[in-house]
């Protein structure tokens, strides 16, 4: 039976900080992300940003 990973170096995500620093660099707060994420086709709210980013949710290689 395989196991399915939900962690790594127990964080849920290991995109969480680079999506963080990218969105600091290009200035943009997390709701003007999720607008700009919306307009191109991608639901996503600002709050599940957040959780990404707080490495509170995992993002599965999918949504990548």
């Amino acid at each position: 039976m395989n196991k399915r990973v939900t962690y790594f170096n127990n964080e849920k995500n290991i995109s969480g900080r680079l999506i963080q620093d990218l969105r600091k660099k290009f200035n943009l707060s997390v709701e003007d992300l999720a607008i700009k994420l919306q307009l191109e086709g991608i639901d996503i709210s600002a709050q599940v940003i957040r959780n990404i980013e707080n490495n509170k949710r995992t993002v599965t290689d999918f949504e990548i």
